[in-house]
């Protein structure tokens, strides 16, 4: 949130430092689509996407934030959070699995985190909290530079 696109180290400092206010969904996924996601977030970093500031200002004018349709992605788009996430499992998951399926009504564009959240709740239950789905809670003496592998 409120940052650009980039690929870099695994940062988990700002989860683990306030573990109680995160909470998170696990979609789980082969490994065909898994490495179909990741190349859909290298293009948008290649791409220089950056983070919508643009239309931050929607977000305190209702009728203006519930934009109807997604807008086509042009070749260097501005997201939000939740709509990175949700075209990006648009464009990565089959078309009959269940996570893709609760995801269709909404318009990314305009999806709040919270809309994503009660969304995928239908499906994949109530999130677990963060301190149990850090990769660091198998890796107890694991540093961030053996935790990403260029």
């Amino acid at each position: 949130m409120f940052h650009n696109m980039e690929k870099n180290a695994l940062s988990h400092c700002e989860y683990e430092s306030n573990a109680d206010y995160y909470a998170v969904q696990e979609i789980f996924m082969s490994a065909a689509h898994h490495d179909k996601l990741l190349r859909w977030c290298e293009d948008k970093v290649s791409k220089n996407t950056t983070y919508n500031y643009s239309s931050v200002a929607r977000l305190m004018l209702p009728r203006c934030m519930h934009a109807s349709e997604d807008k086509a992605l042009g070749a260097n788009p501005k997201l939000f959070c939740s709509e990175a996430a949700i075209l990006a499992l648009r464009d990565t998951l089959p078309e009959h699995d269940p996570v893709l399926q609760a995801l269709q009504h909404l318009v990314a564009v305009s999806a709040t985190p919270g809309d994503v959240s009660k969304s995928l709740q239908r499906t994949l239950g109530e999130p677990k909290p963060i301190a149990d789905m850090l990769p660091t809670r198998h890796l107890k003496h694991a540093t961030s530079a053996n935790l990403y592998d260029p």
